[in-house]
C-alpha cells in the first residue's frame, strides 16, 4: 500500500504503478475474507533493528499469527526460495494450460516446498511456490492446479483495503511525515472498524452502494458529537455558522449564554 506523501522524508519511495506515486510503503497483512488488516509494517530502509528483506517482512508481519494454521498468499515479490531458479521450467514445446510440479526431495530433510510451472498463455510461463506438498489439477477448462486456485482466491485482499483507503480519506495536505502516517492510520482503523460492524450486522443497509461511505459519515459524527455537546456550554465568541453547524450536528437549538451567566 502506498499512501501519497511529497514532503521531504528519509523513506519516501516513487512506485510508478501506484496512483499515488509518492509516498510511504506499507506493508500489511490482510484477511482474505473481509479485508481485515491484521500487522502493517512501514518499509524504511534504514529502520534500526530491522532489515528490508523480503522474507524477513513476512515473518514479522506473521509473527503474531504464527501457529494458528492460517494460509498465507503473497506475490512475487515475496516468493523467494534459494532453489527456485534451479526449479524453473523452460517453456518449449509445452502444451498450452500444462502444469509440471516439482518437489522437495523428502529424504534432504527440509521442509516440504512445491514449485509449480503453469502455461496460461502461449509464450508466457507462471511459477508458483507453495508449502503445500499438492499436485491436483482442475479438470475442465484451463486445467489450474489447486495452487492457483488458492492464489486466485485470496490475492486482491491488499489491493481492495488500498483502493478503500483512496477513496474515503482522513488525510489533510501536510509536509510532516509523522502527521501523514498517522492519517493512514486512521484510514485503516476505519476500515477495520468498517470491516468487524459489517460482520456483525450484515443486513445494515445491505441494498446501499456506498455502504462504506454511510458508515464513516456516521462513525464520524459519533466520534465528534461528544465534544460539539461539550463545546455548546459556552458557545461566546464562536461564529454564527460554526454555531448553526454545532446545532445541526445535535439536532437541537444551542441555548445563547451571556456574558454574566458564564
Amino acid at each position: 500500500m502506498l499512501t501519497l506523501f511529497r514532503g521531504r522524508c528519509p523513506f519516501k519511495v516513487f512506485l510508478k504503478e501506484k496512483p499515488a506515486k509518492y509516498g510511504f510503503l506499507i506493508k500489511l497483512l490482510a484477511d482474505c475474507d473481509c479485508q481485515y488488516v491484521h500487522s502493517m509494517d512501514v518499509y524504511a530502509d534504514k529502520q534500526e533493528g530491522t532489515t528490508p528483506e523480503s522474507r524477513e517482512v513476512v515473518k514479522r508481519l506473521v509473527a503474531p499469527r504464527k501457529d494458528t494454521g492460517r494460509n498465507v498468499t503473497t506475490d512475487r515479490f515475496y516468493t523467494s526460495v534459494k532453489l527456485a531458479e534451479d526449479l524453473t521450467e523452460t517453456i518449449t514445446g509445452r502444451e498450452l494450460h500444462s502444469s509440471k510440479f516439482a518437489f522437495t526431495d523428502p529424504a534432504s530433510g527440509k521442509p516440504p516446498i512445491t514449485v509449480v510451472s503453469y502455461i496460461p498463455k502461449p509464450k508466457k510461463n507462471l511459477i508458483m511456490l507453495s508449502s503445500h506438498q499438492d499436485a491436483k489439477v482442475s479438470e475442465g477448462g484451463k486445467k489450474k492446479s489447486d495452487m492457483n486456485l488458492f492464489y486466485n482466491s485470496g490475492k486482491g485482499s491488499v489491493d481492495t483495503i488500498d483502493q478503500m483507503a483512496r477513496m474515503y480519506i482522513t488525510k489533510r495536505g501536510t509536509r510532516r511525515w509523522p502527521l501523514s502516517v498517522f492519517y493512514t492510520l486512521i484510514d485503516i482503523a476505519c476500515i477495520n472498524s468498517y470491516t468487524l460492524y459489517i460482520m456483525t450486522f450484515p443486513d445494515w443497509y445491505k441494498k446501499k452502494t456506498n455502504r462504506p461511505r454511510v458508515y464513516l459519515q456516521e462513525l464520524g459524527l459519533q466520534l465528534l458529537k461528544p465534544n460539539v455537546e461539550h463545546g455548546a456550554a459556552t458557545i461566546i465568541g464562536l461564529q454564527n455558522n460554526v454555531i448553526i453547524s454545532m446545532e445541526a450536528i445535535l439536532e437541537k437549538e444551542i441555548t445563547k449564554t451571556t456574558q454574566n451567566q458564564q
